[in-house]
């Protein structure tokens, strides 16, 4: 699968996003799903089953390789949803390069986790309290037309990269490796799901 755009519905409309998606030209379809909050689309530019798994209450996507408890692909996929389902499932047990979605169908919430090592970039706009995810910060900085930061290409230039979460766009931001956003209800909660405990011994 190619990518993915999550979308509060409190800030987009559909109708732009898809005007949007359709200009990119870099999959040969997308796929839409809703919740009463958000709205998602999946960018397939060959369509897998291995990066996607559905129940009658979960629906779960990837972008990258998802390693769970030593599964891969559409099975470490299933073997998630088993430990959600038996509440036994652990972000400490996920590997790999990847953007994570888990849609709960049931009660309306929807989870976002990225990897730990930042492998797969994904990028985020924030408006109030609710935002535009997505892993092609082409597509959110044509949804808010977002304005070049010209601070971030200054300091490009002179060390090579980004710093921080900049991009060249202003308020289009790099999510951290390890995050995770949450939206139940409508309401969004993002948080860092896994630190390396260092102890200093003098």
């Amino acid at each position: 699968m190619l990518g993915y755009f999550i979308g509060d519905k409190h800030i987009v409309d559909k109708k732009e996003i898809e005007k949007r998606i359709n200009k990119l030209k870099t999959f040969s379809e997308y796929k839409r799903i809703e919740t009463d909050f958000v709205y998602i689309y999946l960018l397939i530019n060959k369509f897998d089953n291995n990066y996607l798994y559905e129940n009658e209450k979960y629906f779960l996507f990837s972008t990258g390789s998802v390693v769970y408890k030593h599964n891969i692909r559409s099975q470490s996929l299933k073997m998630i949803v088993d430990d959600l389902e038996n509440n036994n499932f652990s972000y400490n047990e996920l590997y790999g390069h990847y953007n994570l979605c888990v849609i709960n169908k049931i009660n309306n919430r929807l989870f976002l986790y990225t990897d730990k090592e930042g492998l797969q970039a994904s990028f985020c706009y924030k408006n109030n309290e609710n935002y535009l995810l997505s892993n092609n910060f082409l597509l959110l900085a044509s949804l808010v037309s977002a304005d070049i930061d010209h601070e971030a290409i200054v300091d490009f230039i002179h060390v090579g990269n980004f710093l921080m979460e900049k991009t060249i766009f202003s308020f289009i931001k790099k999510i951290k490796p390890s995050s995770s956003f949450t939206n139940t209800n409508g309401k969004w909660e993002s948080r860092n799901e896994w630190k390396i405990a260092v102890k200093i011994l003098l």
